[in-house]
């Protein structure tokens, strides 16, 4: 571990652990020269210039989004983990430079790069960004349900499906049931088993949910396997 100390400019002190001092050495490397002054080894402490920190920040982020695809939970095949330090960086962001944040978060979404556009809805549905709730839904609105959506469309649907408590990832569930795309149906499929495992308190929703989906006629017979093996994770 260690600290990146910027309370003179931001008010708060991230912790930074090893999954993220990793991720930036893969994928910051293009950036880390504009934002960091000394780097030290051994005791290993960031220093960054003495310029808008959160802004710096946001540099650092967009370098990270673009180059791959992060989830902050147990990544599938094809996604990398997110660090805690990230995680902690964007917590203090949205505490103390929200505004601005919010601003950031909305020019990824709009992004020629779908890794950004993927981020900034990890970030917001992970998070529960209120005010970007409906930019979420912007998103995947007049989709065709039954062609195969991009994976940052249907990680937008993910994220504005986990605001309604009362009703959680329906909106996924609405899709699982009812599309003909294989490739949306196996992505669902393969979301719930990575929350399966990360929130295993929303195990019984997710739950019904597959019930509801192996009931379809016209399922293959790899997405039956799927949902079976899922069935099985679920009740653990």
């Amino acid at each position: 571990m260690f600290e990146e100390k910027v309370k003179t400019k931001c008010e708060f002190t991230p912790k930074i652990d090893s999954t993220t001092l990793g991720l930036l050495a893969f994928a910051a490397l293009p950036v880390l020269w504009q934002i960091v002054d000394t780097i030290k080894a051994g005791g290993v402490e960031l220093s960054f210039r003495p310029l808008a920190v959160h802004q710096q920040i946001f540099k650092l982020l967009d370098g990270i989004g673009a180059q791959r695809v992060w989830t902050f939970y147990s990544p599938r095949p094809g996604e990398s983990e997110l660090g805690q330090g990230l995680d902690f960086m964007i917590k203090g962001l949205l505490k103390e430079h929200e505004k601005e944040f919010i601003k950031q978060l909305e020019t990824w979404l709009e992004a020629d790069s779908h890794n950004l556009r993927w981020f900034a809805a990890e970030v917001i549905g992970y998070h529960k960004i209120e005010k970007l709730k409906d930019r979420l839904n912007d998103m995947t609105k007049g989709l065709d349900r039954d062609a195969a959506w991009e994976p940052w469309q249907l990680n937008c649907l993910w994220a504005h499906s986990r605001f309604d408590e009362k009703n959680k990832y329906a909106q996924l569930k609405d899709l699982l049931v009812n599309t003909t795309s294989d490739f949306n149906q196996g992505w669902v499929l393969s979301a719930y088993s990575q929350m399966a495992q990360d929130e295993p308190r929303d195990r019984p929703i997710l739950a019904k949910h597959v019930t509801e989906f192996k009931r379809r006629a016209d399922l293959t017979q790899k997405l039956i396997d799927e949902a079976n093996e899922l069935t099985v994770k679920l009740s653990q």
